[in-house]
């Protein structure tokens, strides 16, 4: 993680501005897809185009785009099968496609949206679908999926490069407004480390599960769930998550978690575990701070760094703080959540939690010196709230900018 001004810019974020989703208004494509002649219903696909039906639909040779985005767009099918046979496909736009698979694409297109992000992935309004086993060279955004799979794939930024003019990327594998959909044995990869800010970025989704993924090179968070419109409930495990600037799993501008399971996950080079704070989700005009029943078990945290937004120290291992300052606190229910067989180290001081009561002491956690809750075998854990880490408390600003959405074409 740099310095310069975008630390700035993303330590006032956590405490002052809200940025969760740079995106801006839906752009357009820098060259419309071009009509082709499309097959009747299956076939060898060999050039760009909107195909319909269900397929079965193969690639027998590499697409050339010629500048056009998508490349294949494939819309109001009941399903679709396509296998791209190690082909690339150049960028690929699923529309309104209720069920079937992608598998074996690659999408390596090279021209990019009207702001400049690369996006060669797209699935919006569909549900049932699975992308299996497919790489993909820009960022991936899903809208509005419902029990959509992505397995086995490769999804990552290019390090140089394809910049956008505001200068940030929200996400690289951006899901949003869906319900039940599935990551799982995926990597999913920032390239450089400064340019996208979240690996998984989850707004307004509930019962995601994120499963045995490799996740790294972000500003900010691995994961992050960004906007929700009540407590999130995902499932978080056994994912790899290192080189994330700010922490491993992130939650800032939302009103909590509920019934959500954080299990097995090691987060490596990195300041903490996890970060849910409160005080900037005032932004979002969120009145109720929830977090209920949640599991926290069997975690690793390695090699932690330390953070530019908090003065160059150690932060603690985990950091949730519900309660705020008292000029911006607001009503919070925070009860039922247990720590169990985490290893955070001893490098660090130990968790960061409050309210504290709302905490159950599962055993055998492994954590650095700090607090009263839980009984780590390196003696004590939670840190003491008047720990001078200020962007975990500054309020937030009269006016925050609104949060924006994910980019799509």
């Amino acid at each position: 993680m740099t310095s310069g001004p975008r630390n700035f810019r993303k330590a006032l974020r956590l405490g002052v501005v809200l940025t969760a989703c740079a995106c801006g208004a839906k752009p357009t494509a820098p060259t419309p897809a071009l009509p082709v002649p499309p097959l009747a219903s299956s076939g060898v696909i060999t050039s760009c185009g909107t195909y319909p039906g269900p397929g079965p639909y193969t690639l027998s040779a590499n697409l050339s785009s010629a500048g056009i985005v998508p490349c294949l767009t494939f819309s109001s099918s009941a399903s679709l099968n396509l296998d791209c046979q190690g082909h690339d496909a150049s960028s690929i736009e699923l529309f309104d496609v209720g069920g079937g698979a992608v598998r074996n694409c690659l999408m390596h297109g090279t021209a990019a949206m009207a702001d400049g992000v690369l996006q060669n992935l797209s699935v919006e309004g569909s549900s049932h679908v699975t992308v299996d086993s497919s790489n993909v060279m820009g960022q991936v955004s899903v809208s509005v999926c419902q029990s959509c799979t992505f397995s086995s794939d490769t999804f990552a930024y290019p390090a140089d490069g394809f910049n956008p003019s505001d200068g940030d990327i929200s996400c690289e594998l951006c899901l949003e407004g869906g319900q039940s959909n599935t990551v799982v044995q995926s990597t999913v990869d920032g390239g450089s480390g400064d340019g996208i800010d979240d690996a998984i970025l989850l707004v307004n989704e509930g019962n995601s599960v994120l499963e045995g993924n490799t996740i790294r090179n972000v500003f900010d968070a691995g994961i992050e769930s960004s906007v929700s419109t009540g407590p999130v409930t995902a499932t978080i495990q056994g994912n790899t998550i290192s080189n994330a600037g700010f922490t491993g799993i992130g939650g800032y501008y939302i009103p909590g978690w509920q019934n959500s399971v954080f299990s097995g996950n090691t987060v490596s080079n990195t300041p903490d575990l996890l970060l849910f704070i409160a005080p900037p989700a005032a932004t979002t005009s969120v009145t109720m701070m929830t977090l209920v029943n949640n599991q926290i078990t069997n975690n690793v945290l390695v090699n932690p760094i330390t953070a530019v937004a908090a003065g160059g120290q150690l932060e603690p291992s985990i950091v949730i703080n519900y309660v705020g300052n008292p000029e911006e606190s607001r009503p919070y229910t925070v009860t039922g959540n247990v720590l169990r067989n985490n290893n955070l180290g001893t490098s660090t001081p130990g968790p960061m939690l409050s309210p504290a009561s709302g905490f159950i002491d599962g055993g055998g956690n492994i954590c650095g010196p700090g607090g009263t809750l839980l009984m780590c075998s390196a003696g004590g854990a939670v840190w003491n709230r008047a720990a001078p880490l200020g962007r975990l408390f500054l309020p937030p600003t009269p006016a925050p900018r609104p949060p924006s959405r994910i980019r799509r074409r």
